[in-house]
């Protein structure tokens, strides 16, 4: 029964009745006072408990600050303020105020309040100080109400799980003959035929000239296994893998169930087990078509109405393995026909694409996707595997794709024939997409060409070579370079791109590309270094004439003289160089910007000294930048005043007249 509140205002304002001169009120180690009494209010008895506050009651005003109320079942307190308005809490004691120290700084006002706390909780020890008995009691109540709470918040999650089905009978032996790692164990004896344990079928069967960790087939059940000695087995050896399992829930709805699987062995043939299962994924079909999905993972820490708590499964750190995780594995196949029959997925070919593919998949993602992207089944059934991972697993994968055709060649936009070459390299959407920029220009010899990119995994040809050399003759010339670079371990994908840069810097450097003997070098490497160096001297040339031209039209009236100083012109962008190095800054970066036209740099030296460097000075436009001297002091009044009168009688008036 909840507490009246209306009854609990009527006895919550106390006053306290310490005389005014009690040693209760002038003892400095304590901030609260506390009263209790015991009264019947709603028919339910309640322990009602007065907080003081010391200092409050000294000055006259004597009423509580908190006044908690507490029965068998619950507490409650009711808070009031300076101003005395009042709000109802439910914090627990210790938590009333903000300081660690509060119940310590806090004390009964007689030995018959302590007493009637310790009678109301049940505790028998008088020894024991009531206020740590009355904290493990309301502690009590706490957890009480919060677990309560917890069942009332996870009402409808167990309501969902109801749907959730029994795991099947077969699934252990399943996922031992299936997806776990099969060994066979034997005694190592000399003998050219030894009797070995083959974990996968549990039968005995004969090895012939076995050898440790060799990989061969068991001869009772078919399977791939790796041959062990038992003297070479590790005391401990865990296994663990994990299985998805897909089961109905509804018409228009399935889940997806993440099972974890260990196996280990401690000195014995036949593997200890543990199946548990980590989260549930629903995946559902909304009524406009698209895909939902639902995530619960199992939260052992939970204490509430199940275990089962919406989100997915904590990421781990980085310390931890992340196994519980993963999401990812092998598909359970036995009941796959049935639990899709009548369903949205009636005809998902995730079982196809699962033993195509041949590896760990994330069957959440599969069967939402199938639900937007409807051509996955037709490419799965056709054999294009790869290309329908990347339609559900890629969020670009399908714009390659006109998923509006029927047809698979116009499905792919691609020719007819084109289709055995692309099923044979089981081409993803980035290689489709490649072939289909090739099939645009019209390039002869583009199967040959995909063909070998896919066996080399040269991701990129860059245009610039198709614009200029032919596919058979690019492909020989890049097989033929393969062989001077093999000892500085270049790849494939790395002579494509030198060769790319090659060629561009010879359209730079003006070389003529119809010449067989300047398309095609002799060793590509050595070519591209030389054509560098000669890109860099033409670069450097041409910087030098654009920096004497920044200064050509300006030399001469830009220059000035005026009381002991001078403003002179850089001739070459070593004298840039030079400054720097002796003023200790760094002007002589600033050549290129000169040649660009971007800024113009000036010298400001003594007219008796016009060979010592003494301030630099950067111009961009009629505005005066910056001036620095030895390692970037700034200007003194002289240069200053120099500087203004300069800009006013030369700079200025230049501009102005341009």
């Amino acid at each position: 029964m909840k507490l009246d509140k209306r009854a609990c205002r009527k006895v919550a304002a106390k006053p306290l009745s310490l005389p005014a001169g009690h040693g209760l009120l002038g003892a400095e180690q304590i901030d609260h006072l506390i009263k209790a009494e015991v009264h019947n209010l709603g028919h339910t008895r309640t322990l009602i408990l007065y907080l003081y506050p010391r200092q409050q009651c000294a000055q006259g005003n004597r009423l509580p600050r908190w006044t908690v109320f507490i029965t068998r079942r619950e507490f409650i307190t009711l808070r009031r303020d300076e101003g005395g308005k009042t709000a109802w809490l439910l914090s627990m004691l210790d938590r009333l105020d903000c300081s660690y120290r509060f119940l310590s700084r806090c004390a009964f006002c007689t030995r018959r309040d302590e007493q009637i706390v310790l009678r109301f909780v049940g505790e028998k020890d008088s020894s024991v100080p009531a206020l740590n008995a009355l904290y493990r009691f309301q502690r009590r109540l706490w957890e009480k109400r919060t677990h309560q709470q917890r069942v009332l918040r996870d009402q409808p999650i167990v309501q969902r799980m109801r749907a959730v089905r029994a795991l099947p009978r077969g699934l252990p032996a399943w996922v031992r003959q299936s997806v776990m790692p099969a060994y066979l164990f034997y005694d190592r004896t000399g003998r050219k035929k030894v009797q070995a344990y083959c974990t996968s079928c549990q039968k005995e069967v004969w090895l012939i000239n076995p050898k440790n960790r060799r990989t061969t087939i068991c001869p009772h059940c078919g399977r791939k296994a790796v041959q062990k000695t038992r003297a070479s087995r590790a005391r401990w050896h865990e296994d663990k893998e994990t299985v998805q399992l897909i089961q109905c829930v509804s018409r228009t709805e399935l889940i997806i169930r993440i099972l974890k699987v260990r196996y280990w062995y401690a000195g014995t043939d036949v593997a200890h087990q543990h199946l548990y299962e980590t989260a549930r994924y629903f995946v559902g079909q909304q009524a406009d078509g698209t895909p939902r999905t639902e995530v619960y993972h199992y939260a052992e820490w939970h204490d509430g109405a199940t275990h089962w708590q919406p989100g997915e499964y904590p990421r781990p750190a980085f310390w931890n393995s992340g196994f519980d995780a993963e999401d990812v594995g092998a598909v359970y196949l036995p009941n796959l026909k049935t639990a899709l029959l009548g369903t949205p997925w009636q005809y998902c070919p995730i079982g196809q694409f699962y033993r195509q593919i041949n590896e760990p998949i994330q069957a959440s993602t599969f069967l939402a996707a199938c639900l937007e992207h409807p051509v996955i089944e037709h490419l799965v059934k056709v054999g294009f595997t790869k290309l329908a991972a990347s339609v559900a697993y890629d969020r670009d994968g399908s714009q390659c794709l006109d998923e509006s055709q029927h047809r698979t060649h116009r499905i792919l936009q691609v020719e007819k024939d084109d289709l055995p070459l692309l099923k044979t390299l089981q081409v993803d959407a980035r290689w489709l997409h490649c072939y289909q920029s090739y099939l645009g220009k019209k390039l002869r010899g583009r199967q040959q060409l995909l063909a070998w990119q896919v066996e080399l995994d040269v991701r990129d040809v860059p245009e610039e070579i198709l614009d200029w050399v032919r596919v058979p003759r690019f492909l020989e010339y890049i097989q033929a370079q393969a062989k001077f670079s093999a000892d500085e371990n270049h790849t494939t994908a790395g002579l494509v791109t030198l060769y790319r840069d090659y060629l561009s810097m010879c359209r730079e450097a003006g070389h003529d590309l119809k010449k067989r003997s300047v398309l095609f070098p002799e060793n590509c490497r050595a070519a591209h270094d030389e054509v560098q160096q000669h890109c860099r001297w033409l670069h450097t040339q041409k910087m030098r004439e654009n920096f004497t031209q920044a200064y050509l039209a300006v030399n001469k009236k830009i220059c000035y003289r005026h009381k002991g100083l001078q403003i002179i012109c850089p001739s070459t962008p070593e004298d840039l160089v030079q400054e720097g190095k002796n003023l200790h800054h760094c002007v002589g970066s600033y050549a290129e910007r000169v040649a660009k036209g971007q800024c113009l740099i000036l010298f400001l030296r003594h007219t008796d000294e016009p060979e010592k460097p003494f301030y630099t000075i950067e111009v961009r436009g009629d505005q005066i930048q910056q001036v620095h001297g030895d390692h970037n002091s700034n200007p003194t009044l002289e240069v200053e005043q120099f500087v203004a009168q300069w800009k006013k009688r030369v700079l200025t008036p230049l501009f102005k007249a341009a």
